[in-house]
């Protein structure tokens, strides 16, 4: 919060309702970009699911049937079975997973990384304390977008690394760099822009719950659309 505060940023609601100060009028003017916000970014994080951001899918699926058929598969189910809850999941459990996701999730990708970066960015513009321009706040957004889809990338890579080498003799398809990058800045540039606006313009609630209705959404759009038709 400290630097947040530092370049005008913060949860402005929350501090007005810790004061005992009334919040719905403010809270009003959020909820429509919020909502609209969540739905766009649901609806675009379902985009890399189509085929032509995977051009080995058809290969992939004899793969995985080969896979699962042979011993190394075996021991790699195995594996993964060590790490997954086989508990149902439900309604509820779901809202509360994807509620403290965005929670989690907004707290340090916005209250946190974006006002340090942008206090950082203010520092070396010398802006003046307690405000920082609209060209230092966006930069700030954008850095926060590049280092997420840098990570996601790094991170699919190593999980295909991990299950090739899990598999021994069996190789295993890779897509095209360019699909491979496409479908991350798809999954996490979307998110940070448009998150991040929402936390520069309306506060830390706002972005939360857009993150919220975001997973909501892709979610409810996934079972009812991308399952049936892709």
């Amino acid at each position: 919060m400290f630097a947040a505060h530092r370049v005008g940023l913060g949860a402005p609601i929350l501090e007005k309702w810790l004061c005992g100060e009334k919040i719905k009028s403010q809270l009003r003017p959020l909820l429509v970009p919020s909502f609209l916000v969540g739905i766009l970014i649901a609806v675009i994080s379902m985009l890399p699911n189509f085929s032509v951001f995977h051009p080995n899918r058809q290969l992939s699926h004899q793969e995985a049937v080969t896979i699962s058929e042979s011993p190394d598969g075996a021991k790699l189910a195995e594996k993964l079975g060590r790490f997954s809850d086989v508990r149902p999941l439900t309604s509820t459990s779901l809202t509360v997973l994807y509620l403290n996701a965005a929670i989690r999730g907004e707290l340090i990708s916005r209250l946190f990384l974006l006002s340090i970066i942008a206090l950082i960015f203010a520092k070396i513009t010398r802006s003046p304390t307690g405000t920082a321009s609209n060209r230092v706040l966006f930069s700030a957004v954008i850095s926060i977008a590049a280092i997420g889809a840098i990570t996601h990338a790094v991170w699919q890579t190593a999980i295909t690394k991990i299950i090739s080498s899990s598999l021994g003799a069996i190789t295993v398809v890779h897509d095209p760099f360019w699909a491979v990058i496409a479908r991350a800045l798809l999954q996490t540039v979307p998110g940070a822009v448009g998150f991040g606006w929402l936390y520069i313009r309306h506060g830390i609630e706002s972005a939360i719950l857009s993150a919220f209705v975001a997973s909501v959404v892709a979610h409810l759009f996934f079972l009812l659309v991308v399952v049936r038709f892709v």
